[in-house]
């Protein structure tokens, strides 16, 4: 569990996980300017080419470099749910999860650039009770799934 952390002023990523993450939490932490390196990406909060259930919830997020939380390239094993966070402040979007999502709600995403909330590769995932505004872009975009 990665919980209650206050991340401030970070080169890259605020909040990193890759490999089996079966179990993970990660709940309830502060995380402000990262990607603050020039050509690093960022993200608030990234889990790259995971496997296993991850839950992520009730984290604050403000000036991320790239986006807020991005779940990519998930290995097909993998699910996630993405909950109660906020998002203030991201060059590219909110939250995007690349695959294999369950429930993306009640979050808040706000100021970004392109996309408040992106699911994509993602059958039956439900998308509620979020509250996005302030974007340049679109707010929720679900791309390539079904059953939603």
């Amino acid at each position: 569990m990665i919980s209650g952390n206050t991340i401030e002023n970070i080169g890259d990523e605020g909040i990193f996980a890759t490999g089996n993450v079966d179990g993970l939490q990660i709940l309830n932490n502060v995380i402000t300017n990262t990607g603050l390196n020039t050509g690093a990406s960022g993200n608030g909060i990234e889990l790259l080419g995971t496997s296993g259930y991850a839950f992520i919830d009730g984290n604050i997020i403000t000036n991320a470099g790239h986006y807020g939380i991005w779940i990519k390239n998930p290995n097909s094993n993998s699910s996630f749910d993405v909950t109660n966070n906020t998002v203030n402040g991201a060059d590219m979007g909110g939250i995007r999860v690349d695959g294999n999502a369950l429930n993306v709600s009640a979050n808040t995403v706000t100021d970004f650039e392109t996309i408040g909330i992106h699911v994509l590769n993602s059958d039956g995932v439900n998308i509620f009770a979020n509250n996005v505004y302030g974007s340049e872009g679109l707010g929720i975009q679900l791309e390539d799934s079904n059953d939603a």
